[in-house]
Parts: C-alpha cells; sequence; structure tokens
C-alpha cells in the first residue's frame, strides 16, 4: 500500500470514529509540514480538509457531500460503523475481483470507499454466499448487493437468461434499484436489465422478452410478477413467461425484506419462490430494521451457513435512524387536528424562507384518503393568499399514493426529486427505500403504524450527510401509543415549536383556511378522509389496547367533520358498520350536521391552552370528548342560515 493510501485509509478511520463524512477526494502529502491536505471538485462544488497529526484533530473546512442516482446508494464515507467494530472499510480500487470497468464507473461517480454494509458484505455475496443484511437507511445497501452479485455474473458466460431476482415492495423502490441496475450494465457487454411493476401494460413488459435472450437482472414488485408467473406468455404464446425463471435463477434479492416477510406479502413471496429453481440457490435479504415478526420467518429463506451482519446491532436505538435527524412532536387536541397540520407546515415554510433555507418537505399520511385532502387543502390555502407570494416562496404540493396511475407516479417522483423547495404529501409508498435528495424535514401526520415504519419514513430526510429534520403531529390519544411503539427512541415533545405555532396564529390565517374548507374539491375529498379515518384508528385503537375505542372513534371522526365543514356527515357504509361491530352506535342518529364555525388557528381555544402545555396525560386526553369541536357551539349553518336546531339526520348506508 502506498503511502498516499495508507494516510487517506488512517483519514477515513479517524474520521468514521469522529462521525465525520468525507467524500473521497485526491491527495497530497506536503513533506516535511506534518499535515496532510486534500481537495477536490466534487460535481456541484469544492472542498477541503486538513489533517493536523499533531492536534490528532480534523479541521473541517466545509465538506460538500455528493451522491450517486441515489443517496441510499451513496459510499461516500459513512459513519455506519458497528460500535463494536474498529476494522476499516476498504476502497473499491482494493478488491481484486471487481471488473474495471465497474471501478471505472465508480470513480467516474466519485465513488471510492466501500461502506461498511459493502465492505462486511462483499467477500460473503461475491463468494455465493446467503447473506442478512442490517443497516440504516441511506448507508448504501443497494449497492452492498448489486456490486458483488454483478460480478458473479461478469464472472460466468451465460448472459442468455434471467440469473438475478430482485424483489421490492414498491413500485417507486423497484424504479430507482432498476436505474441503478441499468446504469451498472451499460458498461458491460451481453448483460441486459428489465423492470416489472404495475400500473404498466402486461403487454408492454412481454415485449422486454424474448424466449431467445432474456434480461440477466429483473427488478420487480412482488403482485406484477406474480401476475405475469401465472398467467402470461411469451409473445409467440408457445411458451409460459416462468419459464424464464424457473431453471435459470441462482440470485434472489429481497429488498427492504422485513416489509416482504410480513403477513402483507409473505404468501407471495412464497408463491414467487416456487416458481424459482430448487436450491442450491443464493438468497440476499436487506432491510434497516429486523422485527421480531419476521426474524423466525427469515432463517426459513437462508441457508444454514449464512452470513448475518448486523451495523447496528449494539446501538443505541435512535441510531437506526438517521444520527443527523432532529426528531421531535407536537400535539394538537382533537378540535385543530386540520389546523394544526396546516400551520405548522406554513410555519416551517417562513421560517425557511427569513433563513434563506429551501423547505423541501415529505408529508407521511396513514390513509390514502388523508392524503389526497391534505394535498387538496393546502394547495387550495396557498392559492387563497395571493400576497404571500411577495413575502414567501410559495413551493409546488404534490401527492404520491397508491391509487394514482404509475405514469403520475413516477412523474410526481421524478418532479420531487428535481424540485429544491416542495411539499409532497404521500402515504408510506414512499416510506422505504426511495431517495429525494436534499429533503429537509419529514413530517408525520399521526403516529406511525409500527416502528419499523416510524425508522423508515424518517430515513427519507438526512441523507448523504446532509441534516433534516423529523417531526410528528400526534393527537393525544395517540400519546400512549407513541412510548409504546417507539420506546427507546427520543422523539421529545417541541415545546418552543409548539409556542411558536400559537404565537403565529392569525385571523387572516384562519379565514384563509375556512375559505380553502369550503372549496368543493375539498368537501369532496374530507368526506373520503373521514371513511378513511374510521377505519383506521378503529384497527389502530383496538391494536393499542383502547377498552372502548368505538367512543373515541366517532368523537375523533366527528371532531374532523365539523372542522372540515362539511355540510352533513358522511356516510359509512353497512358493511363497515357492521364488521366494526357499531350498527348501533349512538353516533349514526342522534348527531344533527357539522355547522363548525371558527377553531381554524392554534389560539382560536384560549379555555384549551393546557393541551399544549406539555405532553400532558390525564385530562388533556379525554378533555375533548364533545363530539362537536367547539363547546357551546353555534348551530347555524357556515353560510350564516339558520340554525338546524335539534334537527336529526337519520345516516345513510
Amino acid at each position: 500500500m502506498s503511502s498516499l493510501q495508507a494516510a487517506r485509509r488512517s483519514m477515513q478511520c479517524m474520521l468514521s470514529r469522529s462521525n465525520v463524512r468525507l467524500v473521497p477526494v485526491l491527495g497530497r502529502i506536503c513533506a516535511g509540514q506534518g499535515r496532510f491536505f486534500q481537495s477536490a471538485s466534487i460535481l456541484r462544488g469544492t472542498t477541503s480538509l486538513i489533517w493536523n497529526p499533531n492536534a490528532n484533530a480534523p479541521i473541517d473546512t466545509g465538506i460538500t457531500s455528493s451522491h450517486w442516482f441515489s443517496s441510499k446508494a451513496s459510499a461516500v464515507l459513512s459513519t455506519d460503523i458497528d460500535s463494536d467494530s474498529d476494522d476499516e472499510s476498504r476502497y473499491f480500487s482494493e478488491l481484486k475481483d471487481l471488473n474495471p470497468r465497474t471501478l471505472e464507473l465508480l470513480q467516474k461517480k466519485g465513488i471510492d470507499c466501500m461502506t461498511d454494509i459493502q465492505d462486511k458484505t462483499w467477500d460473503a455475496v461475491v463468494s455465493g454466499k446467503d447473506v442478512l443484511g442490517k443497516s440504516r437507511t441511506g448507508s448504501g445497501k443497494t449497492l452492498a448487493f448489486l456490486l458483488p452479485t454483478l460480478e458473479r455474473l461478469l464472472q460466468e458466460s451465460n448472459h442468455t437468461q434471467c440469473r438475478m431476482l430482485i424483489i421490492s415492495p414498491t413500485r417507486e423502490l423497484a424504479s430507482q434499484i432498476h436505474k441503478t441496475v441499468a446504469d451498472l450494465v451499460k458498461a458491460q457487454d451481453g448483460i441486459q436489465a428489465q423492470v416489472l411493476y404495475g400500473g404498466v401494460s402486461k403487454g408492454a413488459d412481454m415485449k422486454r422478452f424474448d424466449r431467445r435472450k432474456q434480461p440477466t437482472i429483473v427488478t420487480a414488485t412482488p403482485g406484477r410478477l406474480l401476475d405475469h408467473l401465472e398467467n402470461s406468455w411469451l409473445n409467440d404464446r408457445d411458451q409460459p413467461f416462468a419459464d424464464c425463471f424457473n431453471d435459470s435463477v441462482d440470485i434472489l434479492v429481497l429488498d427492504e425484506m422485513d416489509r416482504l416477510l410480513d403477513l402483507g406479502f409473505r404468501q407471495d413471496i412464497q408463491r414467487i419462490i416456487s416458481y424459482l429453481p430448487e436450491q442450491p440457490r443464493q438468497t440476499l435479504l436487506f432491510s434497516a430494521t429486523v422485527p421480531p415478526s419476521v426474524q423466525k420467518e427469515v432463517q426459513s429463506y437462508l441457508q444454514p451457513d449464512h452470513l448475518t451482519v448486523d451495523c447496528i446491532q449494539d446501538e443505541d436505538p435512535n441510531l437506526q435512524t438517521v444520527k443527523t435527524v432532529k426528531q421531535s412532536h407536537v400535539i394538537v387536541p382533537r378540535d385543530q387536528m386540520i389546523a394544526g397540520v396546516v400551520q405548522l407546515i406554513e410555519h416551517i415554510l417562513v421560517s425557511s424562507s427569513s433563513e434563506k433555507k429551501n423547505a423541501k418537505l415529505m408529508v407521511f399520511c396513514n390513509t390514502t384518503s388523508q392524503t389526497t385532502f391534505l394535498t387538496q387543502l393546502f394547495q387550495t390555502y396557498l392559492q387563497n393568499d395571493p400576497a404571500s407570494s411577495t413575502t414567501t416562496r410559495q413551493p409546488i404540493v404534490l401527492e404520491l399514493h397508491s391509487k394514482l396511475s404509475q405514469n403520475s407516479r413516477s412523474n410526481t417522483s421524478e418532479r420531487f426529486r428535481r424540485s429544491k423547495s416542495a411539499i409532497l404529501f404521500t402515504s408510506d409508498v414512499s416510506a422505504r427505500g426511495v431517495d429525494y435528495p436534499d429533503v429537509s424535514h419529514v413530517i408525520q401526520v399521526g403516529c406511525a403504524r409500527d416502528r419499523e415504519t416510524y425508522i423508515h419514513r424518517l430515513g427519507r430526510t438526512a441523507r448523504a450527510g446532509k441534516e433534516g429534520e423529523g417531526l410528528v403531529v400526534l393527537l393525544p390519544d395517540e400519546l400512549d401509543a407513541l412510548d409504546g411503539l417507539l420506546s427507546g427512541i427520543e422523539i421529545p415533545h417541541n415545546l418552543e415549536l409548539q409556542q411558536d405555532l400559537e404565537s403565529t396564529s392569525s385571523d387572516n390565517n384562519s379565514k384563509r383556511l375556512e375559505r380553502a374548507l369550503d372549496d368543493w374539491q375539498v368537501a369532496e375529498k374530507g368526506a373520503d378522509c373521514y371513511r378513511g379515518m374510521f377505519g383506521f384508528y378503529f384497527q389502530q385503537f383496538r391494536e393499542w389496547g383502547m377498552r372502548k375505542p368505538a367512543d373515541t372513534v366517532f368523537d375523533l371522526i366527528n371532531s374532523f367533520a365539523d372542522q372540515a365543514r362539511l355540510q352533513e356527515r358522511p356516510t359509512l357504509s353497512h358493511k363497515v358498520l357492521k364488521q366494526y361491530g357499531v350498527l348501533d352506535h349512538p353516533s349514526l342518529s342522534s348527531r344533527p350536521a357539522s355547522s363548525y364555525q371558527g377553531g381554524s388557528g392554534f389560539d382560536q381555544r384560549r379555555h384549551h391552552r393546557s393541551d399544549f402545555s406539555g405532553r400532558g396525560r390525564g385530562d388533556q386526553r379525554r378533555g375533548n370528548n364533545e363530539s362537536f369541536g367547539r363547546k357551546g357551539g353555534s348551530d347555524k349553518k357556515r353560510n350564516g342560515g339558520s340554525a338546524k336546531g335539534n334537527r336529526r339526520r337519520e345516516t345513510r348506508w
């Protein structure tokens, strides 16, 4: 090893232990000075770092990191080193079995040093061993399984059949992985890659397969792949599509394997595997989390002599997320659940603008209907204040969820990826693996379904060595779930932010919100959100062990209907009500339609200020059990019409 390599390795090791990130750069030793200088022009900027061995510390002059198509696949020098390990990560140039064309491509992309998960799994993967790899989001897991398996394939001559199958839980992640694969194989002769996912023509899929020459590497989502395996034929109709996989696949990769092996996908994965050749077959399982619910299942997919690499084994639970993410939560009472979210987002936009920073937000919602409602609401809310453009840069507002067409999903993903300032309201289709550069904030509306979902959502920010912030917006009813599901992860109550939100409420903003809620498109999506909230919270409250979930759920959704200024309560189907055993619940027939007035900001209910004074357990949780948002509120219609009095509305099924 040259003196330059030794110096660079020493630098990397020290920086790793000091939680400092460094982009691999060219360097030179200044003789007689006792200092190591590094400098480089890195894609978008320049950086320099000076190492002073006398001070035994690096002098960071402002490192700019860059990444290659996915910061998940990024190979900047990472801090993702096991707390119990003093091993030094290798450079790709040190790997004897790395194809020269692959190395050249990596170097062109500025990728020099392996991350921890890449280094610790390389030898096992390239030799054909089964591997279970666990590493934090953004730590380079994609390249950890792609690079060594590509080397295996390049060492063999059979490139006319499907040899490697990569399965991912979402279309967005499958598309992202495929782009990475395509970039890697374009420099290689004879190897082709294809991707299969729903939302596009099945016929178009088949045109990319030929009975004589098939793609060597296929990336797919479970549903579309299984559909093809069971129902599709190659173009000449004399050969089942399944024949492409029956005899040739000898590498299987499950990316985000915890999601693929849970109850939602497990049966599909087992049916897919039944179409693959019998063992021996190399199986690679990668994820940031391995929950207890899938730990036993994992072992049935791996050979007894498999390698397990856990890069976060002995670390604090907080470090399962990205270390540079500031995490906190705010609490909104039931009658402020809409206004609270809108006001929080606007506060971030205004603060970022005043600090001359780009605000790029991902807002995660627990249901598709909530995603569409908040998207339409916030788009309309921004449009209702033309004067705000003089003080605040208006970001684009986007939505992403499973009910959009594949073309819309792809266009939205690309638009958000390229935007410097934007708000993406999204369901959990964006929670895993998908990389969007420079996301400044991840906002989670409501408590995530489970610990793993929270971690993966949060992992969309603070990628490629950058900082980010995660905020959770909670109802009082969700606080116990936060403590239970996310125990060990420090998510403090952000009192300063809560107080800022209270102090910045204004009548003008309240009127803007009311005008937005009066929009017919917002109202239409609000009715869908009402129904979606019923099913989601009923199921969640049951799982969280709530004694009487029905009363709480109806209080929540009825309060939502009031705040959304819906003319009448949306109907719930007889089938759904029967499913949850609430056909005779008094809320269904004894409450009038909504006529909510006011309450569109954090400061609208001063007599309930205790809701904002702390996390609160007792009165805060049950202090808002009226079925309407305001105590003693008027029964007049929102347009100032006559009171409804005691008129009753029968529930329509």
